[in-house]
């Protein structure tokens, strides 16, 4: 079982009260979660509402086609981030995932991993395609 992961003041109460979305940043040196913004991006906007520059955590409330609203996370690590940057946010993601069901009671529904931000949305829809596939 992961430990909890130490965060900033705001991060839980922000996964807590999730209207679409979250992001989250890892403050390096202290090695604890932060919180970098809170939107109301839709699936389309998604990709814009994430740093294209950094690594980051996101939660994010996604409107499926039948109807129900279960929360994604997504982990993205751009290209050009340094390896030590890369390797923290890494091995800080089970954690977090951790940390946010059990501070929170957020059950994730899915998670997502890209390199650049404007993956994330292509994933998505790809899965409940794929969904609606199956059970159709």
């Amino acid at each position: 079982m992961p430990a909890q992961l130490k965060a900033a003041e705001g991060v839980w109460d922000a996964v807590a009260k999730l209207a679409n979305g979250s992001e989250e940043g890892f403050d390096v040196p202290n090695e604890s979660l932060r919180l970098e913004s809170v939107s109301s991006a839709s699936l389309s906007e998604l990709a814009t509402a994430i740093s294209t520059s950094e690594p980051r955590f996101s939660f994010f409330r996604h409107t499926a086609p039948d109807g129900t609203q279960p929360i994604m996370f997504t982990y993205t690590c751009p290209s050009e981030t340094k390896a030590r940057d890369r390797m923290l946010y890494a091995a800080a993601r089970r954690s977090v995932l951790w940390s946010a069901e059990n501070v929170t009671g957020v059950v994730v529904a899915k998670r997502f991993e890209g390199t650049e931000p404007d993956e994330i949305p292509t994933k998505i829809e790809e899965e409940f395609r794929l969904q609606q596939t199956r059970t159709a």
